[in-house]
């Protein structure tokens, strides 16, 4: 079981700063290591009213090179990140990868590709299909 009170007490009364953040840490530490079924020792509040480390740790986005080989693409032009990132999960954003070359930004040009959907994470090509590699930074970041 959990005792957080000092910490709550702590981040209550403590000027901003690392002082707050170690509290919020330690709390979240002592939550995820301890569980939180004892919520007299939650300062009054039920268990669910804290995030563990895991919940907040999915908030962050989680950062992919991907790189686009001209078969992946299907023949209407589109390519899908649903086999890593299903739409259910994940919201993406995509941009041009670290390592793309002005060649594979004048490809992506010709292809006017299109990023983004409301129901699927897939990218589509409104022109050519790509005949060369491409390479995306995909950052992902999971659905609450």
């Amino acid at each position: 079981m959990a005792n957080i009170s000092s910490y709550l007490k702590t981040i209550e009364t403590a000027a901003r700063g690392e002082e707050v953040r170690d509290a919020i840490i330690n709390a979240l530490k002592a939550m995820n290591e301890s569980g939180t079924s004892n919520s007299d020792l939650l300062d009054g509040h039920d268990s669910t009213y804290f995030a563990t480390v895991t919940q907040i740790n999915n908030l962050y986005p989680v950062s992919k090179i991907v790189e686009i080989y001209p078969t992946s693409w299907t023949s209407d032009g589109f390519y899908s990140f649903e086999g890593d990132y299903p739409s259910l999960n994940w919201n993406l954003m995509i941009q041009p990868g670290p390592d793309t070359t002005v060649e594979q930004l004048d490809i992506i040009a010709d292809a006017l590709i299109i990023v983004g959907s409301d129901t699927l994470n897939v990218i589509k090509c409104l022109g050519r299909i790509p005949t060369a590699n491409i390479q995306v930074l995909v950052q992902a970041v999971r659905k609450i």
